[in-house]
């Protein structure tokens, strides 16, 4: 088995420290002693096993007890944690993978890197049950072999091995691991896979593995391609990223979508709601703004653009008041002011308030009109105008963030060329 560490010798010799995953179980305590056996012949970084205690199984602290054993004997060093798996609809092995992951990405640091025991036939599992769940490409390139982790990264050197492999390799080694009773109930989607559904292709493709195989680096090439090609972007006035709709292609604006969210690390949406969100962009009147939420962000269409935002924050967020002069910044963004010939005086304690339902304002020098309209003239977005700070003296506005004084604010004025705008700057979605 140690020759399926041979295309990754460099990455373990150029790490930090060599950090191995142990559950305890066969795939993992036989890479463990696999890296050991490979340190005797070249010259590694440190190696730690961590143990991840999901406090799932009546047996937890005893398998704990053993990795504790396990390493004893290999003389390598074992950190332990112990986590609350807390399921958020997901199910209970998807919340345990993101508990165990948090782990991992809390005890790397840069150049180290954690090796994980997932196999071929792991493989040949993660594939079949993202090709029941109707994933599209990137879905069925399964695992990577290699990503970041935290501050570190990971590598699945036994990825193109066979369990089989494993096995041999653990009868030789004489090793006794831990036999979880639960990796049999097939309850469990993935252990059904295993155990009902797997051995069936095998009895008539016993090469099924190597084929599942090509099957994921081609849709990993596919998916690689698709997340690279060209989009037309655009930003708001404020700043918010924002993808351009160019076309009427239904299934072409949802796959941009899907690939814009992904470059700008946003929560992916599903495959159905990004359809039905591009159709109605694609078919609905010009004065409607389709919108799609989910957790934190909000997508927009407005002007020929779709547009992303943190829909969370809200202008009861902004501060009471503020002084001419002085900087703000919070969730809601950042408040300071320009140098202006016409503008403010320094010092002027002013009251933040949000935007009331019909309010109408005279920028300085120009008529009273509503300021939507003020606002749509500005080109901000309708989703930021009743987040933009107006600043009021005694109940009456005198500046609009970005827009400028009002006529109001005639007795508040610097004199000469001192005075300040106030500008506010939301924060945006990263691009």
């Amino acid at each position: 088995m140690l020759e399926a560490f041979a295309p990754h010798i460099g990455t373990l010799q150029a790490a930090r420290r060599l950090h191995v995953a142990l559950s305890g179980g066969i795939d993992s305590l036989s890479l463990l002693v696999a890296i050991c056996r490979l340190a005797e012949e070249e010259t590694l970084p440190p190696i730690i096993a961590i143990h991840i205690n999901h406090q799932l199984q009546p047996d937890a602290s005893a398998w704990a007890d053993r990795c504790a054993e396990f390493c004893s004997e290999l003389g390598v060093d074992l950190t332990i944690r112990v986590v609350s798996v807390v399921d958020s609809g997901k199910g209970p092995e998807a919340a345990a993978r993101q508990a165990r992951y948090e782990v991992f990405e809390s005890l790397l640091i840069p150049g180290d890197l954690l090796l994980l025991g997932h196999h071929q036939d792991d493989q040949a599992e993660t594939l079949m049950l993202r090709l029941l769940r109707g994933a599209g490409p990137r879905g069925l390139s399964g695992m990577p072999q290699s990503r970041a982790c935290g501050h570190g990264s990971l590598l699945r050197p036994l990825l193109h091995t066979p369990r089989s492999v494993i096995e041999a390799f653990a009868a030789s080694e004489s090793l006794d691991p831990i036999a979880d009773a639960s990796n049999s109930d097939t309850r469990y989607d993935r252990n059904f896979i295993r155990h009902e559904v797997l051995p069936v292709l095998e009895r008539r493709w016993p090469g099924y593995r190597e084929s599942f195989s090509r099957v994921t680096d081609q849709q990993r090439q596919l998916a690689t391609s698709l997340l690279t090609r060209p989009l037309n972007l655009t930003q708001s006035a404020l700043g918010d990223p924002g993808l351009k709709l160019v076309d009427d292609d239904v299934g072409r604006l949802a796959q941009d979508l899907y690939q814009w969210l992904y470059h700008l690390s946003l929560p992916t949406f599903s495959h159905e709601q990004l359809i039905e969100f591009a159709r109605q962009c694609v078919s609905a009147e010009q004065h409607k703004q389709p919108s799609l939420s989910q957790g934190e962000v909000t997508l927009m269409r407005w002007r020929g653009a779709i547009f992303a935002y943190q829909s969370t924050v809200r202008t009861r967020d902004l501060p009471n008041t503020v002084v001419v002069g002085d900087e703000l910044n919070g969730a809601w963004g950042v408040l300071d002011w320009v140098p202006a010939d016409v503008g403010l005086s320094p010092g002027i304690a002013c009251d933040l308030v949000s935007r009331a339902q019909g309010l109408q304002v005279a920028p300085l020098n120009r008529p009273t009109r509503p300021l939507t309209q003020w606002f749509q003239e500005m080109q901000v977005p309708p989703f930021r105008r009743d987040q933009t700070p107006l600043l009021s003296i005694d109940g009456v506005v005198v500046a609009v963030s970005n827009l400028g004084l009002t006529s109001d604010a005639s007795t508040y004025l610097a004199p000469g060329d001192h005075g300040l705008l106030p500008r506010w700057r939301p924060v945006v979605l990263a691009v």
